[in-house]
């Protein structure tokens, strides 16, 4: 049994903007000419409105801080992250959750680093085994024993539908643990003494904020996993919050204790707000028949803080 298959038994917009002015030549001379004057400052306070940088977040602490607090009967952990400037704002931001599914999207960034490297193709066919069959999450198992899919499908719906099957027909390509190799890599401390790791909402958002960043794969590497978690079939928690017309790069992670009788339902992604995008990660633990206060709880925190960033300084 490989590394996936044990977490599973028991369960960008910047960049593309700053690139694409650069190649167009628009703002070039006067970016170039402000840059040789600060050097040692971001390039992206040159060419965006200060007003999507600037913005004062205090009111927003105290609403955030006072609204968690008000949760009865029910442990939550919220972290957000302003990516114009990079101002946070964390409520039990460092608790700890058992990670479930979140795991799902370093599991991908490192099957896709082995593309990138050439150790794989996204063409590869993969023959569904009949150990890899899990009817938990996803609907890839009722195609049976012997069914072929490529690689690239089994990303897509690892990613899409948080499908178990397609995780675990690709972890038969892993060599190395991808999931700890992430982890390490964006310096996330993770105790691997369990069958079921556990994170923290501020820790787990630096795999987001590495892909918007582009700080491990290509800039098509990034985009492409991006791009599978903005067309997830899962839209409830963050995206209930916002409007359907701004995009929300998501994934969530739903985990039942046999111990405690309670349930975890994670959610953490990004908010594509035109020039003013940001990280949000919601997690909360309910008792079992209890978990739709948790969807509701991450809808009305999405909710609150969109309001707060699109209306802030606005023009």
């Amino acid at each position: 049994m490989k590394h996936l298959r044990w977490f599973l038994a028991a369960s960008v917009a910047l960049n593309i903007a700053i690139v694409g002015m650069i190649g167009s030549g628009q703002f070039l001379g006067q970016m170039t000419n402000e840059r040789d004057r600060y050097p040692l400052l971001s390039p992206r306070i040159f060419i965006q409105n200060r007003n999507d940088i600037i913005i004062n977040f205090t009111d927003l602490r105290s609403e955030l801080n006072a609204f968690v607090s008000a949760q009865k009967n029910m442990r939550t952990g919220v972290y957000f992250e302003y990516l114009p400037s990079g101002v946070s704002i964390g409520v039990n931001a460092t608790d700890e959750f058992i990670s479930a599914s979140l795991i799902k999207v370093p599991f991908i960034m490192g099957i896709y680093k082995m593309i990138e490297t050439g150790q794989l193709t996204k063409d590869t066919v993969i023959t569904l085994k009949k150990e890899d069959l899990d009817p938990n999450f996803g609907s890839l198992w009722k195609r049976g024993e012997g069914a072929t899919l490529t690689v690239d499908e089994a990303m897509q719906l690892t990613l899409r539908e948080s499908d178990n099957t397609a995780a675990l027909a690709l972890d038969h390509f892993s060599s190395a643990d991808p999931i700890r190799k992430i982890y390490d890599a964006l310096d996330i401390p993770v105790d691997w003494s369990s069958d079921q790791p556990v994170v923290s909402p501020k820790n787990y958002s630096s795999v987001f904020r590495c892909l918007y960043l582009s700080c491990y794969l290509s800039y098509e590497g990034s985009q492409k996993i991006l791009t599978f978690l903005t067309d997830t079939i899962f839209h409830d928690g963050i995206p209930a919050g916002v409007p359907a017309s701004v995009p929300v790069a998501h994934k969530i992670g739903i985990y039942d204790s046999p111990n405690s009788g309670k349930r975890v339902r994670l959610d953490c992604g990004i908010v594509y707000v035109p020039k003013r995008p940001y990280i949000l990660c919601i997690l909360g633990e309910a008792e079992k028949g209890q978990e739709q206060r948790i969807s509701d709880f991450a809808r009305e925190v999405s909710g609150q803080i969109y309001r707060f960033v699109e209306n802030l300084n606005a023009p």
